[in-house]
């Protein structure tokens, strides 16, 4: 049977369309962090790339579908590939430590993607927010993207768009996530 990994099935799984619950041994990406009961967030940009990689296998699906950590729609797949760590009563020194842990996994996964694809193009979502604030339609999975995080690193590989970022949330309530879109290359002409 195929492995899952935080709700990704492996290429096998995924060419039989199976998303079934994950078998009992899989290895979630998003692991409980200390500030929710004391343990360590242990992720790695291994399992990152593993899940980005399942994303660009997965078939678009024909209408929008979300599970707790994917979102899809025609031509798109939004993933969580860390996050909700929601710290706005946390000690900001604690904060700022959570900060940079997410800021290095992303670096982490930046240059990991850099050495399969070459420098990213980094798109700026502000004037997309600014769109969808005022009502106007943008484009999925931008739309989605543009609210949770301020810019997304991109390449185009094999037809597939791919796309990385990180949201933080604002000072007063910081909220981590660390994010990954998968979409069809011409999705961003």
């Amino acid at each position: 049977m195929a492995k899952d990994v935080a709700g990704f099935r492996d290429a096998a799984g995924a060419a039989e369309g199976h998303r079934g619950p994950p078998e009992p041994d899989a290895e979630p990406i998003v692991r409980p962090s200390r500030f929710t009961d004391g343990m360590t967030h242990t992720t790695t940009t291994a399992q990152h790339l593993t899940a980005i990689d399942l994303l660009r296998g997965r078939d678009f699906p024909d209408e929008p579908v979300h599970s707790a950590m994917v979102r899809s729609g025609p031509g798109f797949h939004v993933a969580q590939l860390r996050g909700d760590e929601q710290l706005w009563d946390a000690d900001p020194a604690d904060v700022e430590e959570t900060a940079q842990e997410y800021r290095a996994e992303l670096e982490g996964l930046i240059s990991a993607l850099c050495l399969r694809w070459g420098e990213p193009e980094v798109l700026d979502l502000a004037g997309h927010l600014e769109r969808v604030a005022m009502g106007m339609p943008v484009r999925p999975p931008l739309d989605i993207l543009c609210g949770q995080v301020p810019r997304v690193h991109t390449w185009c590989a094999e037809g597939r768009w791919i796309a990385v970022g990180l949201g933080e949330g604002e000072p007063e309530m910081p909220v981590f996530q660390l994010l990954a879109a998968v979409g069809r290359a011409d999705a961003m002409r």
